[in-house]
């Protein structure tokens, strides 16, 4: 009876719809960000589903590569860092992207000991 977790069922239902009416160009490169409510009818409270139908494949694509790069220079700690904010991003992450991106490099420059480099040479001056 919960709205809120019956809307996740129904965003994936419109958005199998869309992507059976849209154009291959919107399908490639995506409605444009903002737009995802004009194409599915509602909010896209989706990170992957509004990265799809916002940017298309390619804008996908091209997250989901910068994502595994990060997790690839996290490690195990990308459980810790990336997997909350991907779980918490099934009900719209979008708006703290920024954010998640910003504290998840700084964690890959700590891991791979790029951070303390720009520490050192900082403290130095």
């Amino acid at each position: 009876n919960d709205i809120s977790f019956a809307s996740k069922f129904h965003i994936i239902s419109y958005t199998l719809d869309y992507i059976s009416t849209a154009s291959l160009t919107n399908i490639f490169f995506g409605v444009g960000i903002g737009n995802s409510i004009d194409a599915i009818g509602m909010g896209a409270h989706n990170l992957i589903v509004t990265f799809f139908i916002e940017s298309g494949f390619f804008g996908l694509t091209l997250f989901l590569i910068l994502l595994s790069v990060n997790c690839y220079y996290l490690k195990s700690d990308a459980f810790i860092v990336v997997m909350p904010f991907m779980i918490a991003a099934m009900s719209l992450g979008t708006t703290a992207l920024p954010y998640f991106f910003t504290f998840s490099f700084l964690c890959s420059l700590y891991k791979t000991k790029q951070f303390d480099i720009i520490l050192n040479s900082h403290s130095s001056r």
